[in-house]
């Protein structure tokens, strides 16, 4: 298993999912992307991070979530919400 750990963030909004994956030593953006999520946040959201896994296979993920769907997304992750 690859030992890298990228940052990755996501806020879950009222009508869109956008996410940022920076680069391990936290100075590029290796992956951004905006996409609508017609009411369905959460399979939204597991789209977004199947691609992710995807890209950046065996990378380990710290994954912060905000945005007024994001609580429970990230509850649902396991992962850190953050207040905006």
């Amino acid at each position: 298993m690859n030992s890298v750990i990228r940052c990755v963030g996501i806020d879950v909004g009222s009508t869109t999912v956008k996410a940022v994956v920076l680069s391990p030593d936290k100075k590029n953006i290796d992956f951004s992307h905006y996409r609508r999520h017609n009411a369905e946040q959460a399979a939204a959201v597991h789209a977004l991070l199947a691609r992710i896994h995807e890209m950046f296979p065996g990378s380990r993920l710290c994954v912060a979530v905000c945005g007024s769907g994001g609580l429970s997304i990230a509850k649902a992750l396991g992962a850190h919400y953050v207040q905006e």
